[in-house]
């Protein structure tokens, strides 16, 4: 019967460190997180050479009709 090095709990299956998944992550820290395979598209920001389309004469003929 395998136990926790920490704890005393009865494991499963023996481990690497010898502690139960608990009493490793609070020893230990957390595992690290896995890195995206594709790193994120940088978020759109205001471009002032396009026209605002909420501006009041941006489309004349629109408000002609």
């Amino acid at each position: 019967m395998i136990r926790c090095t920490r704890c005393n709990r009865k494991l499963k299956a023996p481990t690497a460190s010898g502690m139960g998944e608990t009493c490793e992550r609070y020893v230990l820290g957390p595992r690290p997180k896995r890195q995206a395979a594709q790193a994120k598209p940088a978020r759109a920001s205001r471009d002032d050479a396009t026209p605002d389309l909420f501006a009041p004469n941006v489309f004349p003929w629109v408000l002609a009709a």
